[in-house]
């Protein structure tokens, strides 16, 4: 899918539905607080898999993803990706490479906020 409009791909704290691929152009994760203010905003890069962390772990979107106008983003659902991962075990270390380089990202960024006065923010 190409957007001519940015368009929110998913909500912080929505089930997952899959993993959407940033084929090209930009997308934006975002941290929330309760009140709906942004608390963090971190461009990520095309070739990017984002959800996939909440997919593997089967648990709530961490962040809210927006991808901007002319964005170009696949979709694959979340039973596709499980059947996939079930048939090619030969992934798992590409995988696990994608999810260590998120993990560095996050810390890279992380290093660089500074503190706020509203209550600290835990990111699991």
């Amino acid at each position: 899918m190409v957007f001519s409009r940015g368009y929110t791909l998913f909500r912080q704290g929505d089930p997952p539905t899959g993993v959407y691929i940033l084929r090209s152009g930009e997308a934006w994760l975002i941290v929330k607080s309760n009140s709906g203010r942004a608390l963090l905003s971190l461009q990520v890069p095309a070739g990017s898999l984002l959800g996939l962390p909440c997919i593997i772990a089967k648990q709530p979107y961490m962040f809210s993803a927006e991808a901007r106008p002319g964005a170009d983003v696949g979709f694959v659902a979340q039973k596709d990706f499980e059947a996939v991962i079930q048939s090619e075990v030969a992934l798992f270390p590409t995988l696990l490479e994608i999810l260590a380089g998120e993990v560095g990202s996050l810390r890279q960024v992380m290093r660089n906020v500074k503190p706020f006065s509203a209550p600290a923010l835990m990111i699991q």
